[in-house]
C-alpha cells in the first residue's frame, strides 16, 4: 500500500473515534518524517570561542560534535500553540507563555502565527522539545549552527547587520522601526527578497540566529567554562546552587548593539524568566 495513503487511512480512522486531528498528524508527522523543518550538521570539529572578545568568550578551543538536526527557525506561536493546546488544563496554565501588553497569549498564537514564540522560560522550552522527541541544543552545538567551521564574526558572514540600506538581522537601531519591526519578525524574514533585506541565513543555511529572539540552550553559565570545555561534546558545568542561570544566545529585537549579534557572543538569564525577546530552537542527536 501506498505509504501516504496508509498515514491518510490512519488518521481518518483515528479522527472518527474522536481524536484530535492536529494532534494525530503531529504524532504521524513524528513517526514518518521526524527530521522536516531542521538542518543536518555533519559531524565534526570547530573553533569555539574568541581569543579577542569578552572574558567568558575565550579562550578560543577546538571542539568535536557528533551530528545533529537543528530546527530552521526558532520554535513560532502557532508550532508551540499545538503543544499548549493540547495539555490538561493544569498544565496549560503552567506552560503558557508570559503575556505582555497589547500582545497577549493565546492570541498571539492567531495574529501572529510565523513570529517566534516568546514568553517562555527555559523549563518550558525544555518541556516544549520534550513532547517534540527532540531536545534544547548545547552552547556548543548552538554555536557550530550559527558559526560554521569558518569562525564568521555574524551567522551570514563579516557584514555588519545594517549595511548600505540593507538589513540581514532584526535588532534594535536608532530609528526603532528602521529595519521594518518594532519588536518580533517572522521566522526567515530577512532572506534578500523581502523590502530592504539582505540573507541573514547562517554557515548551515539556517534562519534568524542573530537578532528577533535571544535562543535557550541547554548549559547552565559559568564565565569559566571555555577555560574547561571538554573536546568531546561539552554539555556545560554542573548545576551549582550559588549560579541557577541558563545561557542565551544569537541577540535579540530590542538589542542595540550589533556586538550583541556576535556568533561568539554569551548572555545568561535564570532558567525560571520569562521575557518578550526570548525564545528556542530544538534538536535532535543524527545516532
Amino acid at each position: 500500500m501506498n505509504v501516504k495513503r496508509w498515514i491518510y487511512s490512519v488518521l481518518s480512522v483515528l479522527v472518527f473515534f474522536g481524536c484530535n486531528e492536529r494532534k494525530v498528524a503531529s504524532y504521524i508527522q513524528q513517526i514518518f518524517e521526524p527530521d522536516r523543518g531542521m538542518l543536518y550538521i555533519s559531524a565534526g570539529e570547530f573553533i569555539m570561542g574568541t581569543n579577542e572578545g569578552n572574558a567568558d568568550e575565550s579562550p578560543e578551543h577546538t571542539v568535536y560534535l557528533d551530528a545533529y538536526y537543528i530546527d530552521e527557525n526558532p520554535i513560532t506561536n502557532e508550532e508551540y500553540f499545538e503543544f499548549w493546546d493540547n495539555l490538561n488544563p493544569a498544565n496549560k496554565k503552567n506552560l503558557a507563555p508570559e503575556s505582555f501588553e497589547r500582545d497577549t497569549w493565546p492570541e498571539r498564537a492567531f495574529y501572529r502565527p510565523r513570529h517566534p514564540v516568546v514568553g517562555v522560560s527555559w523549563e518550558m522550552a525544555y518541556n516544549y522539545a520534550k513532547w517534540a522527541n527532540k531536545r534544547l541544543p548545547t552552547e556548543a552545538e548552538w554555536e557550530k549552527a550559527a558559526r560554521g567551521t569558518s569562525q564568521r564574526i555574524y551567522p551570514w558572514g563579516d557584514t555588519p547587520p545594517e549595511f548600505d540600506g540593507k538589513f540581514r538581522a532584526n535588532f534594535k537601531t536608532f530609528d526603532y522601526q528602521k529595519d521594518g519591526f518594532s519588536n518580533t519578525n517572522p521566522v526567515g524574514y530577512y532572506n534578500g527578497k523581502n523590502l530592504n533585506t539582505e540573507s541573514g541565513r547562517s554557515y548551515y543555511e539556517l534562519n534568524d540566529m542573530a537578532g528577533n529572539v535571544w535562543e535557550w540552550v541547554y548549559d547552565w553559565y559559568s564565565n569559566k567554562y571555555y577555560s574547561i570545555t571538554p573536546y568531546n561534546n561539552p554539555h556545560g558545568p554542573p548545576f551549582e546552587e550559588s549560579n541557577k542561570k541558563k545561557v542565551i544566545r544569537g541577540g535579540s529585537w530590542n538589542n542595540s548593539l550589533v556586538e550583541e549579534l556576535k556568533t561568539i557572543n554569551r548572555n545568561y538569564i535564570s532558567s525560571t524568566e520569562k521575557e518578550n525577546n526570548i525564545g528556542f530552537r530544538c534538536v535532535r542527536s543524527a545516532n
